[in-house]
């Protein structure tokens, strides 16, 4: 580990990015379900924004991570990511042509599935203690996705229109990618040689790093069968305001980010570990998603989607999975997360257009009903798996 890293301006240049990066996301993801449904006045629509732009990221996050090893770069990937992701959000401004912005949207993703790869292998690259480190990560994501949800919700209320937001947005990412070419390159020595894209099956077979990618599969397919139309669901279902849903966003990045934080530092204490905190994410997601099924209440809602359930699993998988891979394969180890976690949440969107497109009512409540009733048995089942 090039130790001359650790614990210098680097590392606090990437909180920033990651912080705008955040921002944009929070202001172009959290109410787009809600803008699609409204500009096409169908959910089948809504999920096919949700589920081919995620297959674009899971190829490009194996595409990133690959090119991140082969040429010992981070830095580059993480630019061309948040610029990238910028300009292609920049006709979400422009037109409402739903064709244009899902192909438009695509290509975002396929820049930004560089993000998250290249971002967990700088880290854990530089960082001694990794979980703690992720964690502060989060807890920079948190500040941008609090600022971001509830700016959005706000903005919303008092009748503006979702396309600045989505210029804002692009605005935030570029600027994202901008600061991170103030970072320095972390290259480690090359001790032997890559076995380049079958590296991928050679790790998989380590079985620490198969429970927690398969589980997080699993978690994320269930989850996200219920996420494709929550914000539908929040508002249009049960009619919760968007200001509602934004404040309970920015509550959960909150208490996310102060959560990730003290699980990051638990989880580099040996008689902790990482693998009670991941499971901390599995068992609350269960309870979550069974928990809505007793219950209409925006309010009561609200608190539920507040809970930072998500600590665990991306404090605790980045850490563990860096305990099991060599430095020289660290990229190829974080893109392995990234696109099992991705996979499970493409396939919970086309569980989800799937689901949708048979289900005779048109009713969002009977809808959401039936996804949630899905999505017991996956969560149910990345807990077995991770045991």
């Amino acid at each position: 580990m090039p130790e001359s890293f650790t614990g210098n301006k680097s590392f606090y240049i990437l909180l920033m990015s990651s912080a705008l990066w955040s921002l944009g996301i929070a202001l172009s993801w959290l109410f787009l379900g809600l803008y699609i449904y409204d500009i096409s006045e169908d959910i089948f629509t809504v999920t096919l924004f949700n589920f081919l732009p995620q297959i674009t990221w899971i190829i490009a996050s194996l595409i990133w991570g690959y090119f991140g090893d082969k040429f010992q770069l981070r830095k580059i990937p993480l630019i061309i990511a948040s610029i990238g992701y910028g300009i292609f959000l920049i006709p979400f401004w422009t037109t409402q042509d739903t064709l244009f912005l899902l192909a438009s949207y695509v290509l975002a993703n396929f820049f930004g599935g560089a993000h998250i790869v290249s971002i967990n292998a700088y880290i854990t690259l530089i960082r001694k203690k990794k979980a703690e480190s992720v964690g502060l990560n989060v807890g920079a994501n948190a500040v941008g996705w609090t600022i971001g949800t509830f700016s959005s919700g706000y903005f919303l209320s008092l009748g503006m229109s979702p396309r600045y937001l989505f210029l804002a947005a692009a605005i935030f990412f570029i600027l994202s990618g901008i600061v991170a070419m103030f970072l320095k390159e972390v290259k480690v020595s090359v001790i032997s040689r890559s076995m380049g894209i079958y590296e991928y099956l050679k790790l998989l077979k380590n079985r620490y790093i198969f429970a927690t990618v398969v589980s997080a599969f699993l978690q994320y397919t269930g989850l996200y069968i219920v996420l494709s139309i929550f914000v539908v669901y929040f508002v249009e279902g049960i009619g919760g305001s968007e200001v509602l849903y934004g404040i309970s966003s920015a509550g959960a990045s909150i208490l996310g980010g102060i959560i990730a934080y003290i699980f990051g530092k638990l989880a580099d204490k040996p008689e902790f570990g990482r693998a009670k905190i991941i499971m901390f994410s599995h068992i609350g997601y269960l309870l979550f998603i069974t928990a809505l099924i007793f219950t209409q209440d925006p309010i009561i809602v609200a608190i539920l989607w507040m809970l930072p359930l998500f600590a665990g699993i991306i404090v605790g998988a980045p850490a563990l999975i860096s305990d099991h891979t060599p430095e020289i394969n660290r990229s190829k180890g974080m893109a392995l997360f990234d696109a099992f976690q991705n996979l499970g949440i493409a396939t919970g969107y086309f569980l989800s257009s799937v689901t949708a497109w048979f289900i005779t009512t048109t009713s969002v409540v009977e809808i959401m009903r039936t996804f949630l009733n899905i999505a017991i048995v996956f969560s149910t089942a990345a807990i077995i798996i991770f045991l």
